[in-house]
């Protein structure tokens, strides 16, 4: 599926009667506003694996999605 961006993600939220996970492009620069669309939560792979430390960049994506 092509990306939704923020505005299609709201949309969806929205619209949704059971709770709304995020996937796909989530890091840390766009973690906060991913989570400001109302989704119950993100999920994330790349960039806790791809990064030099994990655990930092783990830290790092809680810390913005809190």
């Amino acid at each position: 599926a092509p990306p939704l961006g923020l505005d299609g993600l709201t949309d969806i939220v929205a619209r949704a009667t059971q709770p709304v996970g995020a996937i796909g492009g989530i890091d840390g620069n766009n973690a906060a506003s991913v989570m400001k669309t109302g989704v119950a939560g993100i999920c994330v792979v790349s960039a806790i694996l791809g990064s030099g430390d994990p655990k930092a960049a783990a830290e790092r994506l809680r810390a913005a999605a809190a």
